[in-house]
């Protein structure tokens, strides 16, 4: 088992995955708003080796609207190519 960590880095160093399967729309997004203004940020990015997101892409865009400068993260470094593409598929369906 992995242990699972959070970390906080900066928003402008985390990069979208470019196999994102899923294009957010404006109207959902301004629920993840909505939500994280309710019950704060409970819902960890996750985040490869090279900071680039696997799964959380709709959170990561709200960061941007709420100008948050700091995000919680949780990396997944023991993840292959392969596993991420899968993973990021499987987290947007």
């Amino acid at each position: 088992m992995n242990k699972l960590t959070i970390n906080y880095p900066k928003r402008d160093g985390i990069k979208e995955y470019a196999h994102n399967k899923r294009i957010h729309q404006k109207k959902p997004i301004q629920k993840i708003v909505n939500s994280i203004e309710n019950f704060k940020f409970n819902n960890p990015i996750l985040i490869d080796e090279n900071n680039k997101v696997i799964a959380g892409h709709g959170r990561l865009i709200e960061t941007k609207t709420m100008k948050m400068k700091k995000l919680q993260t949780i990396r997944l470094s023991h993840l292959n190519e392969a596993q991420k593409c899968t993973y990021c598929t499987a987290d947007n369906s």
